[in-house]
């Protein structure tokens, strides 16, 4: 079936769905999943009024903790915002059996002062990253993504991976669990998650299950809710599935948990776009406008389109707005990679280099870099930003390297460094600068940058900052009593 596009659809589909009760849901700034759940009969009144939420929801720690003091406005963290449903999100949870459970995203909004009128209250990662699908749509281009999450699987009842051992793409491997891995499959693809491959990946207990790429918001929706139903489908069934970055620090084997984000941004004609310019607007109050809506009018897939990245004529097949998306976000990386690595744990992963980036680096088909280029005609065209773990909250990823990439679009930003062609942390690329070695130094740089603080606005950079500051102190506590390495399983290990 088509995706809603109003209220009203949604009520219908309900009504022919069966549906028994709808669980209202958002993504907090760790991409954790958090709402309520509300019997079908009160949802029409809950789509006119607004459910209530206490304003501080998006900004828990991973173990929700809370900053006691609302550091913006006095006083306004603490009181309810009203959230309004996504239509487009809307679908049934097919691994929810004892009842019809659907689920539709909600965006929030505030009454701020003696106002009568609504505002947007600016936490919420998804009404953020549309922001900058908003920016990226006014100057001509549409994008085109898709995030592929590494995860692995632990047993319950042992607390030991479904296997044991490195193995990648292993058959027999993937064969003695190839029934959870179905199911998985097949609750997703019901949910609209279009899963094209399935394998184990090269820790214990670790698959692989990208997923189809898709226009506009939609990766990022299809990523929070691929990491979210996989761990209640395990649940079910007695595991854990973890997307933990590094989630056994004091026993690392084979490679952490990533979850490149691969991208392309696409036109609707041969010649490139010429409003390159400020495209600055004053947000409204009215609900956030997706931005790729205009695309779903038309045809969903690229032959209507052309690849903004792709050059048959340029000696790398990139064309000058790869090149300038791509020197925005080395320009950027510094600042948003908060948004990548968002707790402590991540920074295991880039600091080892293991599979993983360490530098602000670019290349051609090479897994060491930042930034891999994939170069195979105008359909095949795309970067893979490989910084991305898949404890990430896809929202602000997404969001964080579009305001990079549209900044490097607007002011022509070229690469300060030329392609890694080797090992990018080889002698022959010392001089590339490393990146933020740990969440401490993140969020020093975010501060730093008014490009990247100023898309996801004061108020929201501000309170990360705070929750994650709290958050490592959380961890040193936890870390005096057990240890380092126990300290990050215990606290990330559900994230």
């Amino acid at each position: 079936m088509d995706r809603c596009k109003t209220v009203e659809d949604v009520l219908r589909r309900m009504e022919f769905d069966g549906v028994e009760y709808v669980r209202f849901e958002a993504s907090n700034c760790n991409g954790q999943s958090f709402g309520k759940t509300i019997p079908a009969r009160h949802v029409k009144s809950m789509f006119k009024t607004g459910l209530p939420v206490f304003c501080g929801t998006w900004f828990y720690t991973v173990t929700f903790g809370i900053d006691p003091v609302d550091t913006v406005a006095e006083g306004v963290t603490f009181r309810n915002c009203f959230n309004f449903p996504y239509p487009e999100t809307y679908c049934v949870l097919p691994y929810c059996t004892q009842s019809k459970v659907a689920r539709i995203m909600m965006y929030p909004m505030i009454k701020l002062g003696d106002s009568v009128q609504y505002e947007a209250w600016p936490l919420d990662p998804r009404t953020i990253c549309l922001q900058q699908l908003k920016q990226l749509h006014s100057m001509g281009y549409s994008l085109f993504s898709a995030f592929e999450h590494e995860f692995q699987v632990i047993d319950s009842n042992n607390n030991e991976p479904l296997w044991s051992g490195k193995e990648f793409c292993g058959t027999n491997k993937f064969a003695l669990h190839q029934d959870f891995a179905f199911e998985l499959e097949k609750h997703l693809y019901r949910m609209g998650i279009d899963v094209e491959q399935m394998h184990v990946e090269y820790s214990p207990g670790q698959y692989e299950l990208p997923m189809k790429a898709s226009w506009g918001i939609a990766a990022a929706d299809n990523s929070f809710t691929f990491r979210n139903s996989i761990k209640q489908i395990a649940a079910q069934k007695g595991y854990t599935a973890t997307f933990a970055t590094t989630p056994f620090p004091d026993n690392i084997q084979g490679a952490s948990n990533g979850a490149h984000f691969n991208f392309s941004l696409w036109t609707n004609s041969n010649k490139q776009q010429k409003n390159q310019g400020n495209t600055d607007e004053k947000e409204s109050a009215e609900k956030p406008k997706d931005a790729a809506s205009d695309e779903k009018k038309g045809s969903n897939d690229s032959d209507a389109k052309v690849n903004a990245f792709y050059d048959e004529t340029s000696k790398n097949r990139l064309s000058e707005v790869a090149m300038y998306f791509i020197g925005g976000v080395l320009e950027h990386i510094n600042a948003i990679t908060i948004f990548s690595n968002i707790t402590a744990n991540c920074y295991r992963r880039t600091n080892t280099h293991a599979w993983a980036p360490g530098n602000a680096s670019y290349g051609r088909n090479n897994r060491t870099v930042l930034i891999r280029c994939k170069t195979e005609g105008n359909k095949g065209t795309y970067l893979e930003f490989r910084l991305s773990p898949s404890a990430c909250n896809p929202y602000m990823v997404t969001a964080s390297v579009l305001a990079a990439g549209i900044d490097g679009i607007k002011n022509k930003i070229q690469p300060k460094y030329g392609e890694c062609t080797k090992d990018a942390m080889g002698a022959d690329y010392e001089h590339i600068p490393k990146l933020p070695k740990d969440l401490s130094e993140a969020m020093e740089a975010l501060k730093k940058d008014k490009i990247i603080w100023n898309a996801f606005g004061e108020r929201f950079c501000t309170m990360l900052i705070n929750t994650k500051t709290l958050e490592l102190k959380e961890l040193e506590d936890l870390a005096k009593q057990i240890g380092r390495e126990k300290a990050e399983t215990k606290m990330f290990l559900d994230i």
